[in-house]
């Protein structure tokens, strides 16, 4: 597999400077969810930095737009539920039908420049298979929409 589909072009952006190397690239992406909880404490970016090239790639505009399909997938899964043998986590169908106008006015958020906090928070919780997205999960749904929201 070529490392453009891995990592895909990555450039640090108004300042001129050389492509990120391939060790830093692949640690960005190993250690996504760490960078995102970083984010969602509102740790500092520093130029040039991991944290920032991963904020860099999370805000790029293909990157929200597969959120915004995540997004949509889940609100699909919601409504048709999912097939009788898969391996995802299953969905809480009801909460995310109760809560869909919220979900439909965040991706609408995402066909424009958001903010990397609010992304973050939405990355954690589509990842969360313990969060209030899922069956499993616990946790108010509705809140953490809000928060995402506002974050955005």
């Amino acid at each position: 597999m070529r490392a453009t589909l891995i990592a895909p072009q990555l450039l640090v952006p108004n300042t001129g400077r050389r492509r990120p190397g391939w060790a830093l690239r692949v640690r960005v992406r190993l250690l996504a969810a760490r960078h995102d909880r970083e984010l969602e404490a509102c740790v500092p970016v520093l130029p040039d930095s991991a944290l920032a090239l991963h904020v860099h790639r999370i805000t790029s505009a293909p990157e929200r737009q597969r959120l915004a399909d995540a997004l949509r997938s889940v609100l699909d899964r919601a409504h048709d539920g999912d097939a009788p043998m898969t391996a995802r986590i299953p969905l809480q169908r009801s909460r995310i039908r109760g809560e869909q106008v919220l979900i439909a006015e965040i991706v609408q958020r995402l066909d424009s420049p958001a903010r990397s906090r609010g992304i973050a928070r939405l990355r954690l919780l589509l990842a969360d298979g313990a969060g209030p997205l899922y069956v499993s999960g616990q946790g108010s749904l509705a809140a953490q929409l809000r928060g995402v929201l506002a974050a955005l």
